[in-house]
């Protein structure tokens, strides 16, 4: 099973470590990563990382890069994370999910499941879809699960 998007344009793929989107926490340091992709001059896909509340807070008012496609979900969809500002800033068309099936932690928890809803977001999951691959060729991009799973549309 797959899912196509489009109104892509064909541009080169760069890896940007911008200063900008590194924050020191409070108990380590949380790091953002921005795989550029680009459609009219604006990225499209924005790798979180383990960042909480206080970087989503910073970042909302410094993303420029707007609207956003792709988001890898920011700490795995813990409730310190993907706060209502930040996801309503970047309204992606797609999150992503990293979390083990029945892990300890509750990940994701079902109130940043349903911020992800308010945006319209489709939601990929590892612990329900296994491996998820995005493909592009510039001018769509594909999502492909390993189990196949129909990905409800909010």
């Amino acid at each position: 099973m797959y899912e196509e998007f489009y109104g892509l344009r064909e541009k080169p793929f760069t890896r940007t470590p911008d200063p900008r989107f590194l924050y020191q926490g409070r108990k380590h340091a949380e790091a953002l990563a921005r795989l550029q992709l680009s459609v009219e001059d604006q990225d499209i896909v924005l790798l979180t990382g383990d960042i909480g509340r206080d970087v989503e807070e910073a970042l909302a008012t410094k993303l420029d890069v707007l609207p956003i496609v792709v988001l890898k979900s920011p700490h795995h969809g813990s409730g310190t994370s993907s706060i209502d500002e930040f996801m309503q800033k970047l309204r992606p068309r797609v999150v992503l999910i990293s979390c083990g099936r029945a892990n300890p932690y509750g990940h994701p928890v079902p109130h940043v499941l349903g911020r992800y809803a308010s945006t319209g977001s489709l939601v990929y999951r590892t612990d329900l879809d296994g491996q998820v691959e995005l493909t592009t060729n510039g001018l769509s991009l594909r999502v492909e699960t390993f189990t196949g799973r129909r990905v409800p549309r909010a």
